[in-house]
């Protein structure tokens, strides 16, 4: 008789866990799956502690989102060190979003140990590192933040520094241009002729003479004049000392006179005053002929000037990331609140980038830690039985060769013992044949 009963118990749905045992699997394109991936955590252990898979889902999505922020942050650094706007960008900065992305998943993959004192020195290391990296990728992010103050910072210090390059032109080349030049003008200077330095020279000269010239000329005039001075009044009969009183042409009169004329004569008092005028004719032509000069030069020189600036603004075109920098830091100097806010957004992205590490540090270890720990010590274990098992199947078979070897020996020595007992008995059998003698035996 049939019975339709099945005493076989129907097995539980497909999605309901065992008593006792794992949480099911979610599906391969789960969003918590997906972010959990980025905190390197093992699925099939995890589902032992279902309650922890929301910790490691927002663990996984913080390390996503430094990973994210470090892929604009090496968007804008690129860009702006490069002063370009284009999808290649995007190689470097993808090569970084990895870079980042692998070092908090390894930050945060690793279980923590139960001693504090232990795992210390590694914390403070990884910390280290986590807030290393948030530095590096939150500055190109706080310039992005700031951009408009930072450029504007920029095109003001590059206004006044071609204001002060201009300057610096002007005062190394004065006009008119002067024979030393200032100190420290070296590389400012520009090129004065060949021809203009040459009068410039020849009028220092030319006006060293005549001034020492006049003097003498004066000294001169003023001996001559005592002496013509001592003629008119004898002749004029003028009392005095040294003097006669007496009017007329007398002997006295005619003596001062030649002694005035010879005065003259010997010191070549009227060819000195030629000479002197003919030196001062020369420096007035040279003074001329340099005014000339120097304006002419200083045409060169203006354009000169002009060019070097021209130059120079030619070399301010794009912002590089280290003149974006420097302005950002400016700012910070020259206002202060502006100063708190810069720091405030810096400090802000750092946290965030260093977001995995600080949770995963300062949570302490979880379940799913003590879980892992505790398969990686079955581990440990498995290993260390099969290395053992290996280790005893190796020492059991040297054993049994070792006894193979042996019984080898045995059974060869056993074949020579057998092999000399046939050779003695075939000689015995040979001796002891009747008419054989000593000499026939082998």
């Amino acid at each position: 008789m049939t019975t339709t009963d099945d005493p076989t118990p129907a097995p539980p749905p497909a999605l309901a866990p065992a008593p006792g045992g794992p949480a099911p699997m979610p599906g391969r394109w789960n969003v918590g799956r997906l972010f959990r991936r980025f905190a390197g955590v093992d699925e099939q252990l995890l589902a032992w502690v279902p309650q922890e898979r929301p910790r490691y889902t927002g663990l996984g999505g913080a390390v996503l989102t430094t990973a994210t922020l470090a892929f604009f942050s090496m968007s804008f650094a690129v860009s702006q060190a490069l002063d370009i706007d284009s999808p290649l960008v995007m190689l470097p900065a993808l090569v970084w979003f990895v870079l980042i992305l692998n070092f908090d998943r390894w930050l945060v993959a690793t279980p923590l140990g139960p001693d504090l004192r232990r795992r210390l020195p590694t914390l403070l290391l990884r910390i280290t590192m986590a807030v290393f990296f948030g530095i590096v990728i939150a500055e190109p992010l706080v310039l992005r933040v700031f951009e408009t103050a930072v450029e504007q910072q920029v095109r003001d210090d590059r206004t006044q520094a071609v204001a002060d390059y201009r300057s610096r032109l002007e005062t190394c080349n004065p006009l008119p241009p002067v024979a030393k030049a200032p100190a420290g003008c070296d590389g400012y200077l520009v090129p004065v002729s060949k021809d203009l330095q040459a009068m410039r020279d020849e009028l220092a000269s030319k006006s060293a003479l005549a001034a020492t010239q006049k003097a003498e000329v004066a000294d001169f005039d003023k001996a001559l004049a005592v002496l013509r001075e001592n003629e008119r009044r004898e002749c004029a009969g003028v009392s005095g000392n040294g003097l006669t009183g007496r009017y007329g042409y007398g002997p006295n009169c005619r003596r001062l006179k030649a002694e005035a004329d010879a005065y003259e004569k010997n010191h070549q008092v009227p060819l000195r005053h030629q000479q002197l005028s003919a030196l001062d004719a020369t420096v007035v032509s040279l003074t001329t002929k340099i005014s000339d000069a120097t304006a002419s030069w200083g045409q060169t020189r203006g354009a000169f000037i002009e060019g070097q600036v021209a130059e120079k603004r030619d070399h301010q075109r794009g912002i590089g990331l280290l003149e974006r920098m420097e302005a950002l830091h400016k700012l910070g100097e020259q206002h202060s609140s502006l100063g708190l806010g810069i720091w405030a957004v810096r400090l802000l992205f750092i946290l965030v980038d260093c977001a995995p590490a600080l949770v995963k540090f300062t949570g302490g270890a979880t379940t799913y830690d003590r879980l892992y720990a505790r398969r990686l010590a079955v581990g440990e274990q498995n290993f260390e039985a099969a290395a053992g098992a290996e280790a005893d199947g190796s020492r059991a078979w040297s054993q049994r060769r070792r006894s193979e070897l042996a019984v080898d020996d045995v059974r060869h020595s056993a074949g020579l013992l057998s092999q000399r007992d046939g050779i003695v008995e075939d000689l015995e059998q040979r001796w002891s044949r009747p008419g054989s003698t000593p000499s026939q035996r082998p």
